[in-house]
């Protein structure tokens, strides 16, 4: 199972994320995207949840 998010056409993703170390030890992440792209994300993350072995990777082509 494991692979890409989205299998969306690269220049249709909405997706974008921000990371921020806040120098404690927490990262805080930030993740921003389209309604498709949300239902995709529970679909894989339920998916991981059955087989833990299984990973997915959350890519985007975002220009905002």
């Amino acid at each position: 199972m494991s692979g890409c998010l989205l299998g969306l056409q690269e220049n249709s993703s909405r997706m974008n994320a921000e990371l921020e170390d806040w120098k404690n030890g927490v990262v805080r992440h930030r993740l921003a995207m389209s309604p498709h792209e949300l239902d995709r994300s529970v679909q894989l993350l339920h998916a991981v949840k059955a087989d833990p072995e299984q990973h997915f990777h959350f890519s985007s082509h975002y220009k905002g």
